[in-house]
């Protein structure tokens, strides 16, 4: 889980404590100045409320980056270790019905990829740069990330002709938000020279 989640939610707690603790000065200045307890019990409820308010806050968004911590902490494992069986890293034969299942997170390489997709190279290459396939580049080999070709071909491969046309929208938007070509500097008359038209 990146630090920025981290540091997010140390942040949104500190930020309701100090909330709460404002809370709690307001109702002691009301009850130092208010002998009629009017005014004292509305800063007595309203302290209440928001220490109830701002800690549940604080408490349920740390609860859910420890969870979300916790669950992502578990399934760091290296990917060759994750794609064998137990029985077939000790030598063994795992046995009739025992399926191997590779690690969806597992870097493939380049012609794996392909065969994985089942079309063309031009389809394969326009696959990457529309970027639903991410490559990696890793001793001189580049490699795809199974899951994106599995995921991308279980809800069907875009067509080529969408593909094309979202890149070139893209381009186009790309060409409009870079800054304008420096505007011709006007004609400037020199000394002793005539200006021409």
């Amino acid at each position: 889980m990146p630090l920025g989640f981290y540091l997010f939610a140390g942040g949104f707690s500190l930020l309701c404590i100090e909330r709460v603790l404002r809370s709690w000065g307001t109702y002691s200045s009301y009850a130092k100045e208010d002998e009629s307890g009017d005014a004292r019990g509305s800063a007595l409820n309203a302290a209440l409320l928001v220490t109830v308010v701002e800690l549940g806050l604080a408490a349920g968004l740390c609860w859910f980056v420890a969870t979300r911590a916790i669950a992502a902490g578990g399934s760091s494992k290296p990917a060759a270790a994750t794609e064998q069986e137990p029985d077939a890293a000790n030598g063994q034969d795992p046995g009739p019905g025992t399926a191997k299942t590779p690690d969806p997170n597992l870097w493939i390489p380049e012609r794996e990829a392909r065969e994985l997709i089942g079309r063309d190279d031009e389809y394969f290459d326009l696959l990457v740069r529309w970027g639903d396939v991410r490559p990696k580049q890793l001793g001189g080999q580049k490699l795809y990330r199974r899951r994106d070709l599995t995921s991308i071909k279980e809800a069907g491969l875009p067509t080529v002709q969408y593909m094309k046309e979202g890149l070139a929208n893209f381009e186009k938007i790309k060409g409009e938000t870079q800054p304008p070509p420096e505007a011709p500097k006007p004609p400037v008359e020199k000394p002793g020279e005539e200006l021409k038209e």
